[in-house]
């Protein structure tokens, strides 16, 4: 459905555009953060086989994560690994 709905109760949902089977503004997939960490989830996977470690989802944010897409938590946790911290400890303190 996308971020036209993000956080919205279904009342809300169903009142503004009915029962939704689609995706409201499929322009915006691109930039969408919750397509975009699927898209790497997705990589990490297709690069590692049946098991992908922390370090091997680090590397593909690393090399994939367009920064701006997403929140200033996964911003945080980005540029935590750019400076090198470990990819385990990234998230810690983030909010």
């Amino acid at each position: 459905m996308g971020s036209p709905v993000e956080d919205r109760d279904y009342p809300w949902i169903v009142e503004r555009f009915g029962v939704l089977d689609r995706i409201l503004n499929p322009g915006r997939l691109e930039s969408e953060d919750d397509a975009a960490m699927t898209r790497i989830w997705a990589e990490t996977y297709i690069r590692c086989g049946e098991r992908a470690r922390v370090e091997d989802m680090a590397e593909t944010f690393r090399q994939k994560l367009v920064r701006s897409n997403y929140y200033y938590d996964t911003q945080h946790s980005y540029d935590l690994l750019l400076q090198g911290i470990p990819p385990h400890a990234c998230g810690h303190w983030n909010i």
